[in-house]
């Protein structure tokens, strides 16, 4: 391209750049009827949990586990994990809507840092059971972390399970990405 008074130059795009979107209740193959709420408790977490959350010694966390319903049928389970701080509103909010978070995604969407990490794994015998999936079924496993910019703490991690039935994966180049402006 040519920009005047500054000579000719060349772009080389980026050409294996994809742009991936994923909403778990609204980007499955099929419609979501209820999310039904299965628990809510305060517990002490797992090793596992209490390293990811990377909470203080002694802090309890909130587990929350829900099934997504489409014609009565059990298709997708999600299992949330938050840092349970006593008297904190956020929490409190957060249980408040349990059935459905994203009232409080949207009330600090600016401050989250979001990640996955998508995989195809067997189910645990709890997930197969719930989701009344086949003993040798394979199911997507969606991990989401959820992460305050600017203080870096996680706010919530959760994994949602869904059987390859419901969801497809798409992704495109991204049409505003800064590897294509030439200016």
């Amino acid at each position: 391209y040519s920009v005047p008074g500054k000579g000719n130059f060349v772009c080389k795009p980026e050409v294996d750049i994809f742009q991936f979107k994923f909403n778990k209740y609204d980007g499955l193959n099929t419609h979501i009827d209820e999310v039904k709420l299965i628990s809510v408790k305060v517990l002490f977490p797992s090793k596992q949990i209490d390293r990811i959350l990377n909470l203080e010694e002694n802090q309890k966390a909130v587990e929350v586990k829900r099934i997504l319903y489409s014609d009565q049928k059990e298709i997708a389970m999600e299992i949330i994990y938050l840092p349970y701080v006593h008297h904190q509103p956020v929490i409190e909010d957060m249980l408040k809507f349990a059935n459905y978070l994203k009232p409080v995604e949207e009330k600090l969407a600016f401050v989250l840092d979001k990640s996955l990490n998508i995989t195809v794994t067997m189910p645990s015998e709890e997930v197969r059971e719930k989701l009344n999936l086949n003993e040798n079924e394979p199911i997507f496993e969606i991990t989401e972390m959820i992460k305050n910019e600017a203080t870096l703490k996680i706010l919530e991690y959760a994994w949602f399970y869904v059987s390859p039935k419901y969801l497809t994966i798409k992704a495109a180049t991204p049409k505003d990405s800064d590897d294509k402006r030439i200016f």
